[in-house]
């Protein structure tokens, strides 16, 4: 129920936008209930902000910066530039996604 901008009733309030939470907001929402999310930040919580997503970015990069630096005997040559500047707006982007994602799924 909404009094003006004041929400003053729901059938689902979740606490927590993290993966667990905003989860079961989207599924009690599916269910047709009535749901409201409460963070203070956007959904998606650490681990997509400041956890998992953020670090296995960077670990893949690493991962993909070694592999071409370390061939083996495939016949691969060249060389690699590592560019950190590009690397973090890279991350950003990916996080940026996986948030819009999240939030239109939240709004639905």
């Amino acid at each position: 129920m909404v009094m003006g901008d004041i929400v003053t009733g729901c059938e689902v309030l979740v606490v927590g936008g993290g993966p667990g939470g905003y989860t079961a907001a989207i599924r009690a929402s599916q269910l047709g209930k009535d749901v409201i999310l409460v963070d203070k930040y956007d959904p998606g919580g650490t681990c997509v902000y400041r956890g998992c997503i953020p670090a296995k970015t960077l670990i893949h990069a690493a991962n993909f910066i070694y592999d071409i630096k370390n061939p083996g005997n495939i016949g691969i040559k060249g060389s690699v530039e590592f560019d950190y500047k590009n690397i973090q707006k890279w991350k950003y982007e990916v996080i940026k996604k996986l948030r819009d994602g999240i939030g239109s799924l939240c709004k639905k």
